[in-house]
């Protein structure tokens, strides 16, 4: 009788919980990228920009989302600055907004519990059409490989 090697040998298995954390982040990484494609194919316009004056024009944006998050033009501005960082291979300076980070989640947060208790059927179908855009994600990768 022959023994079958598994594929995961060598490797510890994955929970149901951390195999969906590692989905999720997938599923962002390639929401980042998209967003990033979308944002140079509009011309980088913050390409001009030094480093520093990245830095200040994303930690500018970034506080006044925090004192506006159902802003959509800040949202999309603060997407944009975290693109051309993105493209530049450096990361924002996170640690200049933590206090706003803090507030920015805090309200989101409050919103989706509103959303819970209000309308659990909308966070079915929130949670589904996720679940089916992280199955799409899966289904691309695989027949890229």
């Amino acid at each position: 009788m022959s023994k079958r090697k598994s594929k995961t040998r060598g490797r510890p298995r994955l929970t149901r919980a951390s195999q969906a954390e590692r989905d999720v982040e997938t599923f962002l990484a390639s929401q980042q990228t998209d967003d990033a494609a979308e944002y140079a194919s509009r011309g980088r316009v913050f390409k001009p920009l030094t480093d520093q004056q990245l830095a200040e024009k994303w930690v500018s944006t970034f506080r006044d989302m925090a004192d506006a998050p159902d802003d959509q033009a800040l949202r999309a501005l603060e997407t944009d600055l975290r693109s051309e960082f993105r493209l530049r291979n450096i990361e924002p300076p996170h640690g200049q907004i933590k206090s706003e980070m803090d507030r920015f989640v805090a309200h989101l947060s409050s919103r989706f519990e509103k959303l819970e208790r209000d309308d659990p059927d909308r966070v079915t179908e929130m949670n589904e059409e996720m679940e089916q855009d992280i199955a799409d994600l899966k289904a691309r990768m695989k027949r890229s490989n």
